[in-house]
């Protein structure tokens, strides 16, 4: 590789983790390219970019980019996934390694701040935001469902008692 084309990558691998919040730093070591192809399907899918840099065109980013907190992580075949919000990404890895038992999630960031693998984990744990979405919207529309089967049931007892007052009084030839 020229090193024209090494500072262009750097340049523009440095411009990506600049304006990056949350990525994910893993190693991929035993990924077949088959298992590439579908991992990175499954990224996209979500709004992933899965990217591959020798560590030393990383390493040299991450000082660029003043986030050299990230440096900790460059060990053996590294690959790097950038993610829109922060749970995307580590949901997707943690997902696809629990099935295909190959990559190694190494660390990261989460909202600008540099995590290792077991604070990516927890943050895979987290449901996403359509879910955190529906339950909320579930939590807030209970408490308006219980009010109207109740007023439903007190209209529903005074129509019962009103019509056995009626037959009764009709009962007694009233």
């Amino acid at each position: 590789m020229s090193k024209r084309i090494k500072q262009l990558e750097v340049a523009a691998l440095t411009r990506q983790i600049e304006a990056a919040d949350n990525c994910v730093l893993l190693g991929y070591k035993g990924l077949s390219a088959q298992g590439a192809v579908e991992l990175r399907q499954r990224l996209r899918a979500n709004n992933v970019d899965f990217r591959i840099f020798k560590n030393s065109l990383a390493r040299q980013a991450f000082r660029e980019a003043k986030r050299e907190s990230l440096e900790q992580f460059l060990d053996g075949e590294t690959a790097i996934a950038f993610g829109e919000d922060p749970v995307s990404a580590p949901k997707t890895l943690a997902d696809w390694r629990k099935e295909n038992k190959v990559l190694e999630l190494r660390g990261g960031l989460v909202e600008g701040k540099a995590v290792d693998a077991e604070q990516i984990e927890a943050v895979a744990k987290i449901p996403s935001r359509e879910v955190l979405l529906s339950r909320l919207l579930g939590s807030i529309q209970s408490p308006a469902t219980g009010l109207v089967t109740v007023l439903t049931g007190l209209q529903r007892n005074l129509v019962y008692g009103l019509k056995a007052l009626a037959d009764k009084k009709e009962a007694e030839g009233g």
